[in-house]
């Protein structure tokens, strides 16, 4: 499975003419591990081996990628986390109302982050730690 599966469900989701606030809130979901396996893959590629992210998995990957030279991967880092706690949010405080709108702002974001990862090169990511 590709990661870019995730980023057209949540979508589908959002444009569904019967979506309601479940809808919203499994979209924001996709959005982060679109984004989440995205940046695992655009690393993995680069250093031709899997990352070890068992433990702590989302842990792991914001500490890669605060590791980077570049400004970009301090940004997604912080996208990363960003859309991490709408995800938190979304799936676990269900008296908070999750309209379209949260959805829509979270798939932008998870579209903002493939593209600022597709700004930077193989050697970029090869200067990962």
């Amino acid at each position: 499975m590709e990661p870019v599966s995730f980023l057209d469900l949540a979508e589908k989701l959002i444009l569904d003419p019967s979506a309601d606030e479940s809808f919203f809130r499994t979209s924001i979901g996709r959005s982060y591990y679109f984004s989440f396996h995205y940046m695992l893959k655009k690393i993995e590629e680069a250093k031709g081996y899997s990352v070890q992210v068992e433990y702590q998995p989302h842990s792991i990957l914001l500490k890669i990628l605060r590791t980077g030279k570049k400004s970009q991967f301090k940004a997604i880092s912080n996208h990363l986390t960003a859309l991490r706690d709408k995800r938190v949010d979304a799936d676990y405080f269900l008296k908070e109302t999750i309209d379209k709108n949260n959805a829509q702002a979270c798939l932008k974001l998870a579209k903002y982050i493939k593209s600022s990862a597709d700004s930077l090169v193989e050697a970029d990511y090869l200067a990962l730690e």
